[in-house]
């Protein structure tokens, strides 16, 4: 059940590499919800898995890499592509505090252009660690 509810939140990337945003006139993605959470959950259920006692999501996911069979390479990614879109969370926490808007919630077309390309190989790097976890636990 834990790994259907984390298959359920897909990366915010469309056809052509294009964000998928709200809807709102805002055009933003909640990075919490559609970011971090991309890595946390997955995190989270292999180390349940596999008896990883280790409590933050990089040490769990560099805990479970041999585990889940996933090369050191591609572990030491998915940790990047989470510092990175926790990096943009936190710029966005702190931007939220002087203009009152939405903590979690970016704008992605705001970003520069590198944050753009970054934001969008992360997101890619999180469905990389999805389509791992599809492969262990749906049927």
């Amino acid at each position: 059940m834990l790994a259907a509810m984390a298959l359920a939140v897909r990366p915010p990337i469309g056809k052509w590499n294009r964000f998928v945003t709200d809807d709102s006139e805002e055009r933003t993605i909640d990075l919490k919800t559609h970011g971090s959470r991309l890595f946390v959950d997955p995190a989270r259920i292999f180390a349940l898995a596999n008896g990883v006692h280790t409590a933050n999501t990089e040490g769990r996911l560099r805990a479970v890499g041999k585990h889940i069979q996933r090369a050191p390479t591609a572990i030491e990614g998915d940790i990047a592509a989470f510092r990175f879109i926790q990096a943009i969370r936190l710029r966005r926490q702190l931007d939220s505090l002087k203009d009152g808007k939405p903590a979690n919630r970016v704008d992605p077309y705001s970003l520069s252009d590198l944050d753009q390309r970054m934001l969008r190989e992360s997101m890619r790097q999180a469905q990389s660690l999805q389509d791992r976890l599809k492969l262990n636990y749906q049927q």
